[in-house]
């Protein structure tokens, strides 16, 4: 009873989280320090500090697949699509997301472009994104297959940068055919 937990260990295989489906994860947090006078007064569990967590995660394929209905992911699929093709804006165009393929570093996308004009006739969608970790924090996304027949003109307009934060320290990310594996800490702030 003293408000200390000093290591929590969660290791799931096939788990299923606000929709992404998650074929393999494993999280360890040590030294989580709570308010354990709150928590015996009925009051909600309150941290005394911030607790990094160290994890892996591999998702499949299959399973990522499985994912792209979940808002989190279509929402992060929107966001790098929308940075790396701005003529994407959700304003005009709703993308319902049918397949990934997961390629020696990076996704192929296939999506089914929705707009306002039902007359006209819409060609499915297939966007290649590389991805690079540059380092702990930030991720670089490269447009590899353009999806219309006209190409960029610079490469600086087929890059997009993404800050993860400081509470993000990724170490490894890897994408082979048909799997990405993620090793890393994040940071929960109280």
């Amino acid at each position: 009873m003293t408000g200390t937990i000093p290591k929590l260990s969660i290791f799931a295989n096939r788990a299923v989280y606000q929709g992404l489906h998650l074929t393999s994860i494993q999280l360890t947090a040590e030294n989580i320090r709570v308010d354990i006078s709150s928590v015996l007064k009925g009051q909600p569990l309150r941290l005394l500090e911030v607790i990094p967590i160290t994890g892996k995660l591999i998702l499949e394929e299959s399973d990522l697949n499985a994912s792209l209905t979940s808002a989190l992911l279509s929402t992060a699929l929107n966001d790098a699509l929308i940075k790396l093709l701005p003529e994407f804006s959700l304003n005009s165009k709703i993308i319902m997301w049918k397949k990934v393929i997961l390629d020696k570093n990076k996704l192929i996308l296939f999506a089914n472009p929705d707009t306002e004009d039902d007359t006209k006739l819409q060609t499915p969608l297939k966007v290649g994104i590389g991805l690079e970790l540059l380092n702990s924090n930030q991720l670089k996304l490269t447009l590899t297959d353009y999806p219309h027949s006209q190409p960029i003109g610079s490469e600086s307009e087929k890059e997009h940068y993404f800050d993860l934060g400081s509470d993000v320290e990724i170490e490894d990310l890897t994408i082979t055919p048909g799997k990405l594996i993620c090793c890393g800490r994040i940071n929960v702030n109280p």
